[in-house]
């Protein structure tokens, strides 16, 4: 469900024109080796980071009191975050 909800989502439409707009000189085909090939080249590494920043953080994560101080982190950074929307 996640992935069919990306073809309404406004930023990605936004990205594909912009980089759409670098490789104009192209056929369709070979903009859609270049476009997809990048796109998927950058998603394996955010994943793979995302991946190991995770598993990381769950050792980190282990002791009840560093979990405390994470937890009281997180929620006070969505506070202040929140609060700039009506800033």
């Amino acid at each position: 469900e996640a992935i069919l909800f990306q073809w309404i989502n406004p930023k990605i439409w936004a990205v594909a024109i912009s980089a759409s707009a670098y490789t104009a000189e192209l056929t369709a085909l070979q903009q859609a080796v270049v476009l997809g090939g990048t796109f998927s080249l950058v998603n394996t590494f955010v994943c793979c980071f995302w991946t190991f920043a995770g598993s990381l953080l769950s050792v980190l994560l282990l002791k009840p009191a560093a979990w405390r101080i994470f937890v009281r982190g997180m929620a006070i950074a969505l506070v202040g975050f929140s609060l700039l929307l009506f800033v």
